[in-house]
C-alpha cells in the first residue's frame, strides 16, 4: 500500500511538471518577449469582408482605410509601452465653369466660360502614449493600462473667382462663396486642440506565435479647446472694392467622460510581434 501510494504521488508530480513544463514552453512559444516589436490593425474590416464573402455579397472588398497606425514595444515579457498616432492631411480642389460677365457685357450671346476654383485643406493630427502590463493564462492574455493623449484639427477654405468684383459688376457671377454684400475669400475654421487620459482593460488570444486577436474597452476623461472662426470676403464701399476680415464665432471649450468599446481600434484587431 506505501508503495502504491509512493507510487500515484510520484505520478501525481510529474504530471503536475509536465503541465507547467507545457504551459511554460507554450508561453515562450506564443507571447511576444522583452525587446519584441508589435505592429496593430483594426480588424473590423477583415471580418466585414469575410462575413460578406460567406453570404454571397456582391461588390464585396476589402477596405482597410483606417488611418490610424498602432505600435507597441515589450520593455519586459509581461510589461509593453504603446503608441496610437493619426494624420491626415488632406486638400480637395473644386472646379466649376461660370459666364464670363465681361464678355456677356460686350455680346449677350456670348458664351464664353471662365473659372471658379474652391480649395479645401484639412488637417488632423491624433496621438497617444500609453503602458500596459500582461496578465497571462496558456493563450490567452488579459491586459489593462493608461495612456495620455493629444489631438488637433484645423479646416480652410479658399475661394478664386473668374470675375473680378468692381464698380461695373458689382454682384459677378460667381459658384462658390456667396456671402451677405459679397463673396468669400477664405473661411478659417477655428483650431481644435484636444487632450484625453484614459484606463483600458482587454484580452489577447494567440493563434500564432507572436500573433494575435484581441479587444478591449475603457474610460477616458478629455477636454477639447476649439478656437475662433472667422473669415475673409470682398465687398464693395461705395465704389471701391475692398477686404474685410470679420471674427464669426467665439472661442469654445468642451469636456467629457465617457465610457468605450471599443476603446482604441475596431471591435476586435489584429496584432503582429516582430
Amino acid at each position: 500500500m506505501r508503495k502504491l501510494n509512493i507510487l500515484l504521488v510520484t505520478c501525481l508530480v510529474l504530471t503536475v511538471s509536465l503541465n507547467a513544463q507545457s504551459d511554460e514552453k507554450e508561453k515562450i512559444r506564443y507571447y511576444p518577449e522583452q525587446g519584441d516589436f508589435g505592429i496593430g490593425i483594426d480588424g473590423t474590416p477583415i471580418f466585414d469582408y469575410l462575413g460578406n464573402l460567406f453570404n454571397g455579397t456582391n461588390n464585396n472588398s476589402l477596405n482597410i482605410g483606417d488611418q490610424t497606425l498602432y505600435f507597441r514595444y515589450f520593455l519586459t515579457d509581461e510589461t509593453a509601452v504603446r503608441l496610437r498616432f493619426h494624420f491626415r492631411n488632406h486638400r480637395h480642389t473644386n472646379k466649376e465653369y461660370v459666364l464670363d460677365d465681361a464678355a456677356r457685357m460686350l455680346d449677350e450671346n456670348s458664351t464664353k466660360q471662365l473659372e471658379d476654383m474652391e480649395i479645401v485643406r484639412e488637417q488632423d493630427y491624433k496621438v497617444a502614449v500609453g503602458y500596459q502590463y500582461f496578465i497571462d493564462y496558456r493563450r490567452v492574455r488579459g491586459f489593462f493600462g493608461g495612456d495620455l493623449g493629444y489631438g488637433r484639427e484645423r479646416e480652410k477654405i479658399e475661394y478664386q473667382y473668374g470675375n473680378t468684383m468692381n464698380e461695373l459688376n458689382p454682384t459677378p457671377t460667381s459658384k462658390f462663396g456667396a456671402a451677405p454684400n459679397g463673396r468669400y475669400l477664405e473661411q478659417h475654421k477655428g483650431v481644435v486642440n484636444s487632450f484625453f487620459i484614459g484606463a483600458f482593460t482587454g484580452a489577447e488570444y494567440y493563434f500564432h506565435p507572436k500573433m494575435c486577436i484581441g479587444g478591449e474597452l475603457g474610460i477616458s476623461y478629455g477636454v477639447e479647446f476649439t478656437g475662433q472662426t472667422w473669415v475673409s470676403y470682398e465687398t464693395l464701399d461705395g465704389a471701391k472694392r475692398v477686404e474685410y476680415d470679420e471674427a464669426v464665432k467665439p472661442k469654445s471649450k468642451f469636456s467629457w467622460t465617457e465610457t468605450g468599446f471599443p476603446y482604441t481600434y475596431g471591435n476586435l484587431y489584429f496584432v503582429i510581434h516582430f
